[in-house]
């Protein structure tokens, strides 16, 4: 193995944890989310910046990182066709929070915000890391050119900033 390519290997490796990252950090906030008990505006406002960071988070997924690897690696064909339907499906709940929130919150809040977080077929941890886990396994499989122009997620993927 030549020096740049432990280079791209271990870039590689850590492109997938940073594609790990907004999801343990999303898992996180749901969580605190799916505790709350009472529905101040504060908190209203933080589950709505939620809302929008992970419908913003998928869509640059969706609409940048996803269509990339489409092009380049057809092999993951079946895995990026299943993360966006997940997509779709959790597009579908944050509509249904944010319409909930509108109206002011109540039972059936909670009972969404439990549905977005239950693993029956949404963002399971297996999908979500499952193309992390195939990028740092495949180094050798990865055009350097690739590895060179994408060392990270584009930023969109990221979480948006927090704001009041």
């Amino acid at each position: 193995m030549t020096h740049d390519d432990d280079t791209t290997g271990r870039r590689l490796i850590a492109w997938g944890d940073e594609l790990v990252k907004p999801h343990d950090g999303f898992r996180r906030d749901l969580a605190e989310l799916r505790r709350t008990s009472s529905w101040s505006p504060s908190i209203r406002e933080h589950c709505l910046t939620f809302c929008e960071a992970l419908h913003t988070h998928h869509a640059g997924e969706d609409g940048v990182l996803f269509p990339h690897l489409d092009g380049l690696h057809p092999e993951l064909a079946a895995v990026l066709t299943r993360l966006r339907g997940e997509h779709q499906v959790v597009g579908r709940l944050l509509a249904q929070i944010r319409t909930l929130l509108d109206a002011g919150g109540g039972a059936e809040l909670a009972t969404e915000l439990d549905r977005l977080g239950a693993p029956r077929g949404r963002q399971p941890a297996s999908n979500h890391t499952a193309l992390p886990a195939w990028v740092r396994s495949t180094p050798q499989r990865l055009d350097s050119r690739w590895t060179m122009k994408s060392p990270r997620p584009p930023s969109s993927l990221g979480r948006a900033p927090r704001h009041c």
